[in-house]
């Protein structure tokens, strides 16, 4: 039985998408930018688009659903979204791709091959919003993602507790945001609770998780204009320094490793 293979093929407020593989059968979390990019990341992490057998949406924000149309064209694979997020969605796609549509309430699982795939929710100003754990028949390994959330809950720590591992977000130092050249609206917007995780805020679920036996914890969804990489993975290593976990932070522009 081979290992998982998951990375991060890009995250930020250009898109966003995770590749997962597992003993013959791939998925993605998300399918934001351009089908373009998304093919060539794919490509560079070993991958096939044309092998991908589902997409699971986190939600319907354009930056993770805009590669969307051109992969169904491309693949007719089936896409995974909450109900919410579907109703919302099919306003503004091709009757094609509407009909790929899988619709589910905000809680479901799937089952992929061996990869098994469980949703819970998160918190944004989406029509829905929804993480994802994802488990591996016959692997001891499981693998987590929340981003786009506001805040955190005891629900969204429980259902990622014992994820060996995981992508969260980090997605601005506050006082950047504050200070940057963002208009107020959208200041509020992103310091929501219905916005998106500070540095501080994903270094403490980052904490919660290594409690719960995190090995590996990658920070995504990183503001290129309210946040640095560096800044992100401080605030996290200064709480959790004697962990021993291994941290990293996605980019908007290559894949990174998860496992």
């Amino acid at each position: 039985m081979t290992e998982p293979k998951i990375f991060s093929l890009y995250s930020g407020s250009k898109g966003n998408s995770t590749y997962i593989e597992y003993d013959g059968a791939a998925i993605l979390i998300d399918a934001g930018g351009s089908f373009l990019s998304l093919s060539r990341a794919v490509d560079a992490v070993g991958g096939d688009v044309g092998k991908i057998m589902s997409v699971f949406i986190t939600h319907e924000h354009s930056d993770h659903v805009s590669a969307l149309e051109t992969l169904e064209k491309r693949t007719g694979l089936p896409v995974h979204m909450t109900n919410p997020s579907a109703e919302r969605f099919i306003y503004s796609c091709s009757e094609a791709l509407s009909e790929s549509i899988i619709n589910h309430p905000p809680l479901f699982e799937e089952q992929v091959g061996g990869i098994h795939i469980k949703s819970f929710r998160a918190h944004h100003d989406a029509a829905m919003c929804v993480g994802y754990r994802v488990s591996f028949e016959g692997s001891s390994h499981e693998f987590g993602i929340v981003t786009d959330t506001g805040h955190t809950t005891d629900k969204i720590v429980s259902a990622l507790s014992g994820c060996t591992h995981l992508i969260i977000e980090a997605n601005h130092d506050v006082e950047m945001l504050k200070c940057g050249p963002y208009p107020y609206f959208l200041k509020e917007r992103i310091l929501s609770g219905k916005g998106h995780l500070s540095n501080e805020q994903g270094a403490q679920l980052a904490l919660s998780l290594a409690e719960a036996g995190a090995e590996t914890i990658v920070l995504a969804h990183i503001s290129e204009h309210n946040n640095t990489r560096e800044l992100a993975l401080a605030e996290t290593e200064g709480v959790l320094a004697g962990y021993g976990v291994r941290l990293d932070a996605a980019s908007q522009r290559a894949p990174t490793r998860v496992i």
